[in-house]
C-alpha cells in the first residue's frame, strides 16, 4: 500500500512538472509571436499591393538599392522595406539603450567621419566609446563643462556628465535631470537628439533575440521604426513598443494611400 501511495505521488508530481513546463512553453511561444510578424500572412492582399508598389517607387528614384518581390512579400520585399526605413525612418524616442539606438548613434558617427567603420554593429565598444567622446569634446557644451573627459578613456562618470551638459546645452535635458548617471532620461533625451538629427537607422544583429535583426526578416526593430515613422507622418499610433496590431496596419495602410497618390501627380 505505502509502495502504491509513493507511486502515485511520483505520478502527481511528474504530471505537475510537465503541466509547468508546456504553460512555460506556451507563454514562450506567445512572446515570441508577440514582436515577430509574417507580412506574407499576416497583410492583406490590398496592403501588400500597396506597400510592394510604394517600395517599388522608392527603388527607382533610387532611395533603395533592393527591388522588392511582384508577386508576394517576401524576404527580398522585407529587406527593402528595412532599407527605406534605414533611410527615411527615425530611431524610435523611448528610454531604451539597446542595439538599436547604439548602431544609430554608430552611423550618425560615421557620417560625421569620426566613427571609423561604416558598417554598425550596435555594440558600446571601445571605438564607439571613444568616438562618442570625440564628438563631445567637439561641442561647445565641452568648453562650458566641469567634466573634463580624455578619448579612450573609460566612459563613466565625466563622460556622462558631458553628455548631460551637452543634451542640456541643446534643450533636451533640464537641469534637474542632470546626475552624472546613465539614467532613462539621459538615454530618451540622446534617442530624441539622434532622431531630430535624421541619424541613419541600423539593423544589426544582437545576442538578445527579441532585438536580433536577420535579412529578409521582419522583427521588433521592422515594427518599431514603423511606428516612430507613423507617428512622424502624424498618424496615430498608441504605443510604440515594436508589436504590429490592427491600429498600425490602418495606419500605414493611411500613410501608403497618401504617399502613393502623391507619388501619381
Amino acid at each position: 500500500m505505502k509502495l502504491l501511495n509513493f507511486c502515485l505521488v511520483l505520478f502527481t508530481v511528474a504530471i505537475t512538472v510537465e503541466s509547468s513546463r508546456s504553460r512555460s512553453k506556451r507563454k514562450s511561444s506567445r512572446r515570441i509571436r508577440s514582436t515577430s510578424f509574417d507580412p506574407e500572412r499576416q497583410l492583406s492582399r490590398e496592403l501588400k499591393d500597396s506597400l510592394t508598389l510604394f517600395l517599388e517607387k522608392e527603388y527607382y528614384q533610387g532611395t533603395i538599392k533592393t527591388m522588392p518581390s511582384s508577386d508576394e512579400f517576401d524576404w527580398r520585399s522585407v529587406n527593402a522595406l528595412k532599407e527605406f526605413l534605414s533611410e527615411k525612418g527615425r530611431i524610435p524616442v523611448n528610454s531604451l539603450f539597446n542595439s538599436l539606438m547604439i548602431g544609430t548613434l554608430q552611423n550618425f558617427m560615421y557620417d560625421l567621419g569620426i566613427y571609423p567603420d561604416a558598417k554598425p554593429c550596435g555594440i558600446f565598444g571601445t571605438n564607439t566609446r571613444e568616438s562618442l567622446q570625440k564628438f563631445l569634446m567637439m561641442q561647445d557644451a565641452a568648453r562650458k563643462s566641469k567634466h573634463r573627459i580624455t578619448p579612450g578613456s573609460r566612459f563613466g562618470y565625466n563622460s556622462i556628465g558631458l553628455l548631460q551638459d551637452f543634451l542640456k546645452d541643446k534643450g533636451y535635458l533640464s537641469k534637474s535631470s542632470i546626475s552624472g548617471r546613465w539614467s532613462s532620461d539621459v538615454i530618451k533625451a540622446f534617442r530624441q537628439f539622434l532622431h531630430d538629427q535624421g541619424a541613419r537607422v541600423a539593423f544589426t544583429r544582437d545576442f538578445n533575440e527579441k532585438y536580433n535583426s536577420k535579412p529578409g526578416r521582419w522583427g521588433y526593430k521592422t515594427s518599431i521604426v514603423l511606428q516612430q515613422l507613423l507617428i512622424d507622418d502624424g498618424l496615430r499610433v498608441r504605443h510604440l513598443d515594436g508589436r504590429m496590431n490592427n491600429s498600425i496596419l490602418r495606419a500605414l495602410e493611411q500613410y501608403l494611400e497618401k504617399k502613393n497618390k502623391l507619388k501619381q501627380h
